[in-house]
């Protein structure tokens, strides 16, 4: 009987347990007697068990370890001599952060692992603490589902953990579970009160997620709850700034340098890790920004730009503006999606249409309507243009349409078909993107303005049209302070003063793009500002035909 219990103490106790741990205890217990020797051997080795337990539960990097999941960071080993990340940190560092504080805020590069950091210690704290309530949101829905959930569901399935988990819900028991919203359920979350409550904002530099913190902030009120928020430093603009400058809670900066360094110094390893950034990448896009830029210190270092205007047009702003577009066009309100090229068919009246006119090689002509402050989309677009069936399908269209006014390139080839409808009498303002903008204290030229005031017309929650060409086209946009001599007043009592304006530079688009950027011309042309005199003359002139 005592040997049968001695196997089976050892059977039990090995799964948590290594053979030198066992091989330990009988040797510490080599002088007990014969009749207590099982129950001695027992005791010691559950002690131990429940040492090993409680060190793994208390620090999230020793149970990762412990469940072999992999992680990039510091290292003693003979290979690299004691790897160090040289400027940022690592992602044990997120790990540590939201064990050792109450909130962390992570502001890191692209492809560093941190939404996985943000699924692992989910999974982490559903298996450390019972009851344990963990909710997870992020700007962007899709995120929160197909990216954070989709770590949880796999990290669950593959440690065999307790309890079902579904697409956005893990559920142990009711009062131990984990929920994923989105932010538009923001309002709805309340009453979520337990022993131990982790809340994990992804995404968290989206403006969406403003209300998000809001909510943590009422929920998180235990000795025992905990606050992670994850984010890309894409404008300062945005919660996670604002509590570092206010220095609240720990914050996390990691670089994909460091990331890339660390895949170096133990390349087998980090063939296990998830998803990170990759040398081609670096080699193939990131090298071709200036190592000063916005864009660079952003994806690569994982800093904020010097101001939010170096970086125009953030990509979660694109993204959430495009979301709005999509749920638009389920509504079949303003208008129906008709063609494969994501093209529409009007069912109300756009106020103003910006027409981008293709000029040599792979250009495209597109038309671009913009429905009040709602949405823009494009309703015409073709290669190569015949300049004369393009009047004639402008006059017919306004004809049927006669609320909305033209806001035409006039820059290149679009100046000859300009002038002719013009002379129609079509409601018509003339757009040179070097011209003189209307607001000269602050903008270099009229290209410069309208691209604000589409980013303007984005951040009040206008709609942009679903297309990937027009988010890289978005994302190549950036605008630099030039030096400028203003004129104040008129006459003998004006006097000149020298000032800084925003300028964007269209030419630094193209070599990024290596291609025109027809679909943000045209998105730009739709909320550029009219100038006055001219769209009042082409309304007269309109009026008596």
């Amino acid at each position: 009987m005592a040997l049968t219990g001695l196997i089976e103490l050892v059977r039990r106790q090995r799964t948590m347990l290594p053979n030198a741990a066992v091989e330990s205890a009988l040797i510490e217990l080599e002088g007990s007697t014969p009749g207590r020797f099982v129950e001695d051997f027992g005791s010691t080795l559950a002690t131990r068990a429940v040492e090993k337990q409680k060190r793994t539960f208390e620090d999230p990097v020793v149970w990762a370890e412990d469940r072999g999941i992999s992680l990039w960071g510091r290292c003693d080993c003979d290979q690299c001599g004691g790897w160090r990340p040289e400027a940022a940190e690592d992602q044990i560092a997120i790990w540590e952060s939201l064990r050792d504080h109450r909130e962390t805020y992570v502001h890191s590069a692209f492809g560093t692992g941190k939404t996985f950091s943000g699924a692992g210690l989910c999974t982490w704290w559903m298996d450390t603490f019972s009851p344990a309530i963990v909710l997870t949101t992020s700007g962007i829905f899709v995120q929160v589902r197909r990216q954070m959930w989709k770590d949880i569901r796999k990290l669950h399935a593959e440690l065999g953990l307790d309890g079902e988990c579904h697409t956005v819900h893990w559920n142990v028991t009711p009062e131990h579970y984990a929920q994923g919203f989105s932010t538009n359920q923001i309002e709805e979350m309340h009453g979520f009160h337990g022993a131990a409550v982790l809340f994990i904002i992804d995404e968290a530099q989206s403006e969406r997620c403003r209300a998000a913190f809001d909510a943590a902030d009422r929920i998180l009120t235990g000795p025992n709850d905990a606050l992670l928020a994850i984010c890309n430093p894409i404008r300062k603009n945005c919660v996670p700034y604002e509590r570092l400058r206010e220095n609240r809670g720990n914050h996390v900066r990691i670089s994909a340098l460091d990331c890339l360094a660390y895949q170096d110094a133990h390349p087998i390893r980090a063939s296990g890790l998830h998803e990170l950034v990759s040398w081609t990448w670096m080699e193939e896009v990131a090298s071709h920004w200036p190592a000063s830029s916005a864009k660079y210190r952003i994806h690569v270092h994982g800093l904020y730009a010097e101001s939010d205007d170096e970086y125009v047009f953030p990509p979660d702003l694109v993204e959430e503006s495009m979301i709005r577009w999509d749920e638009l066009a389920k509504e079949e309100r303003l208008f129906v999606v008709s063609g494969e090229d994501g093209t529409i068919r009007a069912k109300a009246k756009p106020d103003q249409v910006g027409v981008d006119v293709a000029g040599a090689g792979a250009d495209e002509t597109i038309h671009a309507d913009r429905y009040g402050n709602e949405a823009i989309a494009f309703s015409f677009r073709e290669g190569k243009t015949n300049h004369s069936e393009h009047r004639k399908r402008c006059v017919a269209r306004h004809r049927n349409v006669s609320s909305f006014h033209y806001c035409w390139d006039a820059s290149g080839e679009g100046s000859g078909t300009y002038d002719e409808l013009r002379e129609a009498g079509i409601p018509i303002d003339r757009f040179t993107g070097g011209g003189l903008p209307v607001d000269r204290n602050l903008y270099a030229d009229r290209l410069t303005e309208a691209y604000f005031a589409l980013k303007n017309f984005v951040l009040n929650g206008g709609a942009l049209p679903r297309s990937r060409d027009l988010k890289q086209q978005l994302q190549a946009v950036e605008a630099k302070e030039v030096d400028r001599t203003i004129t104040i007043g008129k006459g003998r009592s004006s006097y000149k003063m020298e000032t800084t304006v925003l300028k964007i530079n269209k030419d630094d688009m193209r070599k990024q793009l290596k291609t025109s950027p027809d679909e943000a011309d045209a998105c730009a042309l739709a909320v550029a500002p009219v100038k006055s005199a001219l769209r009042r003359r082409g309304f007269r002139r309109h009026s008596r035909g």
